[in-house]
């Protein structure tokens, strides 16, 4: 097996509270323990959690209501999902920022990567909730159902997951192209990028992308398992070990193939007047050398 991921340093100039939650997994902050909530947010929750669903006229609470999913029965990370709706009625009601209420979604329902049964269940719920929040480039419900779908770490087949959901993960997929000429500045354009990756299920781009906006990436050389750095902000961009006796090795840019995951993610970019994504996109897809072995390297294939 591979070795994990080491812990990324924060983007400088981002608050903790701006960052894609998958920058907060690989830095350990999505699975550590919630602040606790201020008294009027608990009281808040409280009176979510309990309200006669029969009387509450909230949209979000009825369509709980008529999916009649019994979410005592499902799990969640931290054991039983019978607080996740209450818990998506509060995130919405938070809007579009990332704040206490969508890191508490996705603590539960995405914790480091690990999805669970609840989490599958909540993709229909947050279709519902996106297409009521004003869009934006950067939307916390739509890169929470993406990094669900995303996941390779759940109780069930990822293709089983696509089947079962197709008519929300469609929906997903249009809010999330529509989204994309919203985006404010190219870090933001590229996690919107892998969330719509996710969605049209475009192999491991769905997982790495974001690692773009950090200009640096972690690569496994295959056969000599070494653990390599894609360093993108280098010209030309470069593979290196932790080792720095052992040197650094330029990537090679590919031109995408037409018909491929990498041509659409490409094309996106560049329709959309992101020229530095374009390019940085062509590298991502290149190949190299490993610096510990002299053999050739394949950058998508060290990511998967």
């Amino acid at each position: 097996m591979r070795a994990a991921r080491a812990t990324r340093a924060r983007p400088q100039g981002r608050p903790r509270s701006a960052l894609n939650h998958r920058e907060r997994s690989r830095m350990g902050l999505a699975g550590r323990p919630m602040p606790r909530a201020t008294p009027d947010l608990a009281v808040s929750r409280r009176r979510l959690a309990y309200r006669d669903v029969r009387t509450c006229r909230r949209p979000a609470w009825s369509w709980f209501d008529r999916r009649m999913t019994n979410w005592a029965d499902l799990r969640d990370a931290y054991g039983s999902a019978e607080k996740v709706p209450a818990m998506l009625v509060a995130a919405e009601e938070s809007g579009v920022e990332l704040g206490p209420a969508w890191d508490a979604a996705w603590s539960h329902l995405c914790h480091q990567g690990t999805v669970y049964s609840a989490s599958y269940e909540a993709i229909p719920l947050l279709a519902d909730i996106c297409s009521r929040l004003p869009m934006r480039g950067y939307m916390p419900g739509l890169q929470l159902a993406g990094s669900i779908l995303a996941s390779i770490y759940g109780p069930v087949s990822p293709t089983e997951v696509r089947a079962t959901f197709a008519t929300a993960i469609s929906r997903l997929r249009d809010i999330a192209e529509s989204a994309l000429p919203l985006a404010e500045g190219d870090p933001e354009f590229t996690y919107a990028l892998e969330t719509l990756a996710a969605f049209e299920d475009l192999g491991v781009w769905q997982r790495t992308l974001s690692y773009l906006a950090d200009g640096e990436a972690p690569l496994i050389c295959d056969p000599c398992g070494a653990e390599l750095l894609l360093q993108l902000d280098e010209s030309p961009p470069k593979v290196a070990t932790w080792n720095a006796g052992d040197g650094k090795r330029d990537v090679v840019g590919m031109e995408p193939t037409h018909g491929t995951a990498e041509a659409r993610l490409w094309g996106l970019a560049d329709t959309h007047g992101r020229a530095a994504v374009a390019e940085s996109l062509r590298f991502y897809f290149g190949s190299s050398t490993c610096p510990a072995c002299g053999n050739e390297l394949s950058i998508p294939e060290a990511f998967a």
